[in-house]
């Protein structure tokens, strides 16, 4: 009878860890996936934190470490995980600087008023609100994936920040 026991105790165990398999496999199948979406979201938080946070330095300040500049322009390239500036001084002097840089964050499309484009180049004047793209007043479509999702960003020139914007508006084969 003792021996019965034992052995009714084993195959309750035996089903125990096979439910806490079970539920282990599929809780660590959704928190990988959860994981990459988490990942990609801070990616695309941080492409557009770190350009606003070179829009919002340009407006508040005509100075770069301790140096004075008129005007700055953003380059942002396709198939990039970085966008550069440049400052230029009175003296036309410029000087250029890696920004945003993410190895897992790659731009991928890039439009300007709806054509295809391998580049923005966006001037910025200190202290005044809004920019010119490519030399001209329009707009700008960012397409950028990270985790192998996509994310949109629309550039206007009025006020030249990004916005969260619909792939599928500007890329509906997507």
């Amino acid at each position: 009878m003792k021996s019965k026991k034992n052995w009714y105790t084993l195959l309750e165990i035996m089903i125990v860890l096979w439910v806490i398999i079970v539920i282990m496999t599929i809780t660590m199948k959704f928190s990988s996936s959860r994981i990459d979406d988490l990942h990609a979201q801070t990616s695309k938080d941080d492409f557009k934190n770190s350009y606003e946070q070179l829009l919002l330095s340009n407006m508040s300040s005509n100075y770069h470490n301790k140096e004075r500049y008129n005007k700055m322009m953003i380059y942002i390239l396709s198939w990039a995980n970085w966008f550069t500036y440049n400052l230029e001084n009175e003296d036309e002097e410029i000087k250029t600087y890696t920004w945003y840089f993410d190895p897992k964050h790659e731009i991928i499309n890039l439009k300007i008023n709806n054509s295809p484009a391998n580049n923005i180049e966006i001037a910025l004047t200190p202290y005044q609100f809004g920019c010119q793209i490519n030399n001209i007043t329009w707009t700008a479509i960012i397409q950028t994936q990270s985790k192998n999702r996509l994310h949109c960003f629309k550039l206007a020139t009025n006020n030249c920040k990004l916005e969260y914007v619909k792939c599928q508006e500007f890329y509906p084969d997507q």
